[in-house]
């Protein structure tokens, strides 16, 4: 049962947003549907596949993946940054799109060699940002719809 309430949060968090009724939000929609296929087509809810998967979803699936990597979590442990980036890598061409992950791969190295750690140079600035209070938000919606089923 706990299983099935996971796989269906991208589903309620899609219909959040489509409630809405934002034309603009059209793709972001698709997106939070589907940013828990996976490239070879094992994933959910739909079971797309390679890029049948919209993009922005897949950029997600590899930006929240990584996230969620380096943090700690009642069932394990954080990942430290270098080994988190190895598992993106590992994953590619099953998991995530092989190109985007081969470019975030690349992106993240290159933050760290010009900048030293990634989350302190994304930090604050991209806490604040506007998408990412709104997913926050939702995220809080998410927690207190599951409180109330």
């Amino acid at each position: 049962a706990m299983q099935a309430m996971l796989r269906e949060h991208s589903d309620y968090g899609a219909r959040l947003i489509a409630d809405a009724d934002e034309p603009r939000l059209v793709q972001v929609v698709a997106s939070v549907r589907h940013h828990h296929e996976r490239f070879d087509g094992t994933g959910y809810p739909s079971r797309l596949r390679g890029e049948e998967i919209p993009l922005l979803a897949r950029v997600a699936a590899i930006c929240e993946s990584y996230d969620a990597m380096l943090q700690s979590r009642v069932y394990r442990s954080s990942r430290a940054p270098a080994a988190a980036l190895e598992e993106i890598e590992r994953c590619a061409g099953t998991q995530f799109d092989p190109q985007l992950a081969g470019l975030f791969a690349r992106l993240v190295r290159r933050i760290r060699r010009e900048h030293g750690d990634v989350l302190e140079y994304l930090g604050a600035e991209s806490r604040d940002s506007a998408p990412v209070r709104t997913f926050e938000q939702l995220e809080q919606l998410t927690a207190e719809a599951r409180a109330v089923l």
